[in-house]
């Protein structure tokens, strides 16, 4: 009985997530619609796409060992691939 209410639970909130989603990105293409610029940024949002955004790798762990240092990450990273 839990299992299925569970269920009933996670499918309105993904439903409800989804619909949330659909009329944020509906409204605000409506809402921009001569503004390439806005709307390049709502699809690459809606895409995850964020092409000017470098993720950098800030700190790994490796054999119990925390590491900080950029170019020990990168050789590490360098042996590990």
């Amino acid at each position: 009985m839990a299992w299925d209410q569970y269920r009933l639970n996670r499918n309105h909130t993904n439903n409800e997530r989804k619909s949330a989603k659909h009329r944020y990105f509906t409204n605000n293409l409506e809402s921009s619609n001569q503004i390439l610029k806005k709307n390049w940024q709502l699809i690459n949002d809606l895409t995850s796409r964020h092409p000017n955004k470098v993720r950098n790798i800030a700190v790994i762990k490796v054999r119990e060992q925390t590491i900080t240092e950029s170019s020990e990450i990168a050789e590490e990273l360098n042996l590990h691939f």
